[in-house]
């Protein structure tokens, strides 16, 4: 069978995104050696995409910054999470000892005050943390 060039087409999208096969890399290297026209149109629009973008590496590398980042958030938005419920669940904490079940919030309500000041402050981190992550898209 005979590689035209509507069946280069086809497989162009998946060549230019480096998602080809080996095989189907060298069919269509193959097909652009001997067809210069087709092979100039695309030396043209990769390098008016990588103006666009800047070079294929550096979109690698956007990529993969984007993507400790979003993982980073992700995690310091947990961690908050779970510290804001932990602080504000503390107050609530009781003892049991000789004397019976003792209430936190009771015994020591100094200690009852900072936690609770404490879940303040890191529910209101956790939704700034939320507000920037939903603007961002994620």
């Amino acid at each position: 069978m005979k590689v035209t060039r509507d069946v280069v087409n086809d497989l162009l999208p998946l060549y230019l995104a480096d998602e080809a096969s080996d095989d189907t890399r060298q069919l269509v290297e193959e097909f652009l050696r001997n067809d210069p026209e087709l092979d100039g149109r695309i030396r043209r629009a990769r390098i008016a995409v990588d103006t666009l973008h800047g070079a294929p590496s550096a979109g690698k590398d956007l990529e993969l910054k984007t993507l400790h980042r979003t993982r980073r958030m992700l995690s310091l938005k947990s961690l908050v999470l779970g510290a804001a419920i932990f602080t504000s669940l503390v107050p609530f904490s009781v003892s049991h000892d000789a004397r019976g079940v003792r209430w936190l919030l009771v015994e020591s309500p100094w200690m009852a005050l900072l936690s609770v000041a404490v879940a303040v402050a890191l529910w209101g981190v956790y939704w700034n943390l939320r507000r920037s992550a939903r603007a961002a898209g994620f």
